[in-house]
């Protein structure tokens, strides 16, 4: 860390720093990796024979598919996940508590190039939406009037989520949340990271609802084709369970994805503007349009994040989801209309409350 280009005193902080704020994630990884190890050479080599006919891969596993046995051992996931969040949580209470505010900050910390993080962020969207491609394409084909209206309303929803996404962000560096100041910074370092993950989440929701109909068609079972990865666990379980949990998976993905797009939308404008924007200039009362549009898009988030409790049909959900980009795409094109100033590159140079 000392060997950086620049100033060796403030890369060396900055470097050491970076260490202690590992150390409490990294033991959750060690931990993590420790019991599964024990398990897959433990536990599982015991009960299993892993023969070369055998199609099933137990990863760090108690039990399998086959296995009579009820244990199932979900804390390496669980450590995971808590090494993840812990490491966002020391680094967001660092940021925050202990960061001094306006620019005294840079003398802790090495500055963001925030035009060179937009060009990447941009490409690491585009890698998380390709992704979401490539798990429609690697899918048996099934003939079918419902596999094709499944793949083709999740490849156009794809592709509109693409058009949200680069709608949602701003073009000029002095925009960003990063040059805003440093909480914000911060909030939208860990926000982006929950809305890849919920694109993520949403591409492997498709290639589950392509599954699904070459399961009806060669009635077949999840358990002949499945892999037991890291927890194990029995995969007996009925089409209606199943179904229910990859809606679940889809419908969470799908909320998640939009409510962190607005969040991230707020973390690079701020509270008062839109505030401001929801206000008349002359009578100073609340604008009923921009009201009744922030009620309508909270209120569509929440209700497709509930939408996995009526509705399990993955041909149906693909409809919706296409559907309901459709209808994010209309509700920013009207908060457009409204308030032309959400949608304006130019307010840098208009506004001198920018900035601030």
């Amino acid at each position: 860390y000392v060997n950086g280009i620049g100033e060796q005193p403030l890369l060396k902080r900055v470097g050491l720093r970076d260490i202690r704020r590992r150390v409490i994630p990294f033991l959750f990884y060690v931990a993590a990796t420790t019991i599964a190890a024990l398990d897959y050479f433990g536990t599982a080599t015991q009960e299993h024979s892993h023969d070369d006919d055998d199609h099933h891969r137990f990863l760090a596993s108690a039990t399998t598919a086959t296995s009579t046995s009820t244990f199932s051992n979900d804390l390496p996931l669980w450590l995971c996940a808590g090494g993840s969040l812990s490491g966002f949580l020391v680094y967001i209470v660092t940021v925050q508590c202990f960061f001094p505010k306006g620019d005294g900050y840079k003398n802790f910390a090495i500055p963001t190039n925030t035009d060179f993080l937009i060009h990447r962020n941009g490409e690491w969207i585009m890698l998380m939406l390709g992704e979401s491609v490539l798990s429609l394409l690697i899918v048996d084909v099934t003939e079918g009037k419902d596999y094709y209206t499944t793949f083709y309303c999740g490849l156009l929803t794809v592709i509109l989520l693409q058009i949200l996404h680069f709608r949602s962000r701003p073009s000029n560096p002095e925009q960003h949340a990063t040059r805003r100041n440093k909480d914000a910074g911060v909030w939208w370092d860990f926000f982006n990271q929950v809305y890849s993950s919920g694109l993520v989440v949403v591409g492997v929701s498709f290639k589950l609802f392509l599954y699904e109909f070459g399961f009806v068609a060669n009635d077949r079972k999840l358990s002949e084709a499945g892999r037991s990865l890291a927890s194990g666990g029995s995969s007996t379980i009925t089409t209606d369970q199943r179904r229910q949990s990859i809606a679940n998976l889809f419908c969470g993905g799908m909320a998640v994805v939009w409510l962190c797009l607005d969040i991230i939308m707020l973390l690079h404008v701020g509270l008062h503007k839109p505030l401001e924007r929801m206000r008349s200039s002359r009578t100073s009362t609340a604008r009923v349009k921009g009201v009744a549009l922030a009620i309508v898009r909270l209120a569509f988030v929440a209700f497709f994040a509930t939408l996995s409790q009526y509705e399990t049909d993955p041909n149906h959900l693909a409809a919706w989801g296409l559907g309901g980009v459709v209808f994010q795409l209309i509700l920013r094109r009207a908060g457009g209309l409204y308030f032309p100033q959400e949608h304006s590159h130019h307010d840098s140079h208009h506004d001198p409350e920018e900035g601030k």
